[in-house]
């Protein structure tokens, strides 16, 4: 037997790496600007990264109801821009997919009014073309390694005003519903969440309708 094992042939095993970067899918959400779009698109190319270019939230949504994409990129002039980033934020689906928001020149970071879910990170006009690409790269590849731990991440602030709270409560019960806890766990949680923003409100804020609560929900695989 040990002669007939010698005389078998080795086989050979080769394996073939790919060393290919992968490709980068993003979502640019911009006003039609065609000499922007061509330096974008450049940009990002030499990074590896694919632009698709969409001129209304409308386009977008559609496009993201059948594609997933690895960043998006919003300027905030775009007409629905807020309720977009509401709607992607809010849902435990596409919460994880980074969103640079692009301010304008003179624009307040901390202005807001309502009910708001952040953007991950963001720019304000003038800003060099090359930082905005660096800038989308390493918020994607942030968000990447988090990915592997958190399931729904969602910074939101809000008025202390009545409509507000109401607004508020209804997102803490649609959170409450995305967890994956069994009914009675998520609503205790939900009941201690919603105590938490109120304590913020009456006790924090005095319920002056001119300040702010800031609120940040992770959800992990874990806890």
């Amino acid at each position: 037997k040990k002669k007939e094992d010698k005389q078998k042939p080795k086989e050979e095993v080769k394996v073939s790496v790919d060393k290919k970067q992968p490709t980068v899918s993003v979502m640019m959400i911009a006003p039609s600007e065609d000499l922007f779009e061509k330096i974008m698109r450049k940009k990002f190319a030499k990074k590896k990264a694919k632009v698709s270019v969409f001129h209304s939230v409308d386009d977008a949504e559609s496009a993201l109801a059948s594609k997933s994409f690895d960043l998006i990129i919003l300027d905030e002039i775009v007409k629905g821009a807020k309720e977009f980033i509401n709607k992607l934020k809010r849902n435990k689906a596409t919460s994880m997919t980074p969103l640079l928001k692009i301010y304008a020149e003179g624009a307040s970071f901390e202005k807001s009014d309502g009910l708001t879910l952040k953007e991950d990170n963001k720019l304000q006009e003038p800003f060099d073309l090359d930082q905005l690409s660096e800038l989308s790269i390493v918020e994607h590849d942030k968000i990447a390694k988090r990915k592997h731990e958190t399931e729904h991440q969602v910074d939101f602030q809000f008025n202390s005003r009545q409509q507000d709270i109401e607004k508020v409560n209804d997102l803490i019960l649609d959170l409450m519903r995305q967890t994956g806890l069994e009914d009675k766990a998520a609503m205790s949680l939900g009941a201690a969440f919603r105590e938490g923003t109120d304590n913020a409100n009456r006790h924090g804020n005095k319920s002056q309708e001119d300040r702010k609560v800031t609120v940040e929900y992770n959800l992990q695989k874990h806890k």
